[in-house]
């Protein structure tokens, strides 16, 4: 009987977690930026998921950058944005196969293809 109520005093003081896992995946984009004498070898911009969520967070000012999110089932969701230095905008969708576009008045079209699991 001792032994019972010592094993259960030791399992009630154990710590039990769980953890959830909220990794970050980066979206490998390709496209074009402005002109071809401006390009530089790096935009300032990030594309990644967390979750369900996709995150584009640009790194200058940028007005008017229209993102689209397209699923596999033909589903689109479009967002015309003006960016302040360091903004991120949010999107919420479902799983499945994604494809997403990202063009400004300057001539950027920046495009890529994501899985949400």
């Amino acid at each position: 009987m001792r032994t019972v109520i010592l094993m259960i005093l030791l399992l009630s003081s154990v710590p039990i977690y769980s953890t959830v896992s909220n990794e970050t995946k980066a979206i490998e984009l390709k496209g074009d930026c402005e002109s071809p004498q401006s390009k530089s070898l790096s935009f300032p911009l990030k594309v990644y998921i967390e979750g369900n969520t996709v995150f584009v967070q640009f790194y200058i000012v940028m007005t008017d950058a229209t993102i689209t999110l397209t699923s596999s089932e033909g589903e689109t969701e479009s967002r015309t944005i003006s960016f302040t230095e360091s903004q991120t905008e949010a999107f919420y969708i479902s799983q499945g196969m994604y494809h997403i576009t990202i063009t400004t008045p300057r001539g950027t079209n920046l495009y890529g293809t994501f899985f949400i699991e």
